[in-house]
């Protein structure tokens, strides 16, 4: 949790999660329950997920209620993608970066 004020105007905090899903060495059918648990209960205003595919961030967004902004590009030729996420409470302005330009990851 982090703490800012500026000058004239009262104390906010912002709370952020951070969480790595490492999709590829755990079944994300039994992880995302209990990551939608603890979020809820940290209730965070932003969260941060790394290695994490489209439909993964889709879903937890759903759950949290969150806004979300996805981020991957594909895993090796024809493979799945992977990629990073953040989802937030209040709307998220900017570009989504195209990593996918990129090529494969692997």
């Amino acid at each position: 949790t982090a703490a800012h004020s500026s000058p004239g105007s009262r104390s906010r905090r912002l709370r952020v999660a951070n969480w790595n899903l490492m999709w590829r060495f755990a079944s994300p059918e039994s992880r995302l329950p209990v990551l939608c648990s603890q979020l809820e209960r940290l209730s965070p205003d932003a969260v941060a997920v790394q290695e994490c595919s489209p439909d993964q961030a889709e879903a937890l967004s759903a759950a949290l209620g969150m806004e979300m902004h996805y981020a991957g590009a594909p895993l090796g030729r024809g493979g799945a993608e992977m990629g990073n996420a953040v989802l937030a409470r209040v709307p998220l302005t900017g570009s989504d970066p195209d990593f996918a330009a990129l090529g494969p990851i692997f």
